[in-house]
């Protein structure tokens, strides 16, 4: 699949409004992106950013479930606040464990420990 930056956007857009059993062709450009991140720097930063801002209340569990899948790929420390912010949350917990332990650093260490 190959990567076009300008469907990007429009794939970002259906992933906002994404659910459980809706048409998951939408989302082939993210997972383009995805692997054209691995070897682009900004790529990975802009679309990690973009990830992150749909971890904001409001999208559905169908999205968050998706965007932590994604993070577990091409996230970095940028994504962990917002991640650990999902810890508490038991529909969401466990995605989000998910994508920091596959996050490299202590930050991500740190945050996907269990507390005690």
């Amino acid at each position: 699949m190959p990567f076009d930056r300008a469907g990007l956007d429009e794939a970002l857009a259906a992933l906002r409004a994404y659910d459980w059993g809706a048409d998951a062709a939408a989302l082939v450009p993210i997972d383009a992106a995805v692997v054209a991140a691995h070897g682009e720097a900004t790529l990975r930063d802009d679309l990690e950013r973009a990830l992150v801002a749909l971890l904001a209340p409001g999208s559905s569990r169908a999205t968050k479930e998706y965007v932590c899948r994604r993070l577990a790929l091409v996230g970095t420390g940028a994504s962990v606040p917002a991640l650990a912010a999902l810890l508490d949350d038991p529909d969401h917990a466990h995605m989000a464990r998910f994508a920091l332990e596959r996050i490299d650093g202590p930050e991500a260490t740190a945050a996907s420990a269990p507390q005690s």
